[in-house]
């Protein structure tokens, strides 16, 4: 698990510079980007850190997750007029990542009822998975979107 930790964080710290000349450029977009990468290398040092070795380091690998739904949701917004059904879905998604996020910290507080009767684990997953799914779908989009180019590029022209 803590090698998968380390994995995912490292590609989600590499998606979000690969991703970076995708996005529009504006305010938003470098401060989701620094989040994205921030939150890559908070999951690297979770995974290097696990809870039951080294709790400190654990600790500070989480909060530095902690901002990745408002990386999602920054990004969401700045291509909300460009492309509205994509934003939807990164809002959906980091809206869904603050919930989890707040309850992951109430429960951290060690306010039970923050994990709604499963445990922290779920709380926990809810609050670091959105981005995941958000860097997939935004880097199939891209692909997508190069994809059609590409495609149009090999049309001959017709006189």
């Amino acid at each position: 698990m803590n090698i998968g930790f380390v994995v995912s964080g490292a590609l989600t710290a590499l998606g979000a510079v690969l991703l970076w000349r995708y996005w529009p450029q504006s305010r938003l977009t470098r401060i989701a980007g620094v989040l994205f990468v921030l939150t890559g290398l908070g999951r690297v040092i979770v995974g290097f850190g696990p809870e039951d070795v080294n709790i400190t380091m654990h600790m500070i690998g989480a909060l530095a997750q902690s901002p990745s739904s408002v990386a999602v949701l920054l990004s969401a917004i700045a291509i909300r007029d460009t492309s509205p059904a994509l934003a939807r879905t990164g809002m959906a998604l980091g809206a869904l990542g603050l919930v989890g996020a707040v309850l992951a910290l109430g429960g951290q507080a060690s306010i039970t009822a923050f994990h709604l009767g499963v445990g922290p684990g779920l709380t926990e997953r809810l609050s670091s998975h959105p981005i995941q799914v958000w860097l997939v779908v935004i880097g199939t989009a891209v692909m997508a979107s190069a994809f059609k180019a590409s495609r149009r590029s090999e049309i001959p022209a017709t006189a």
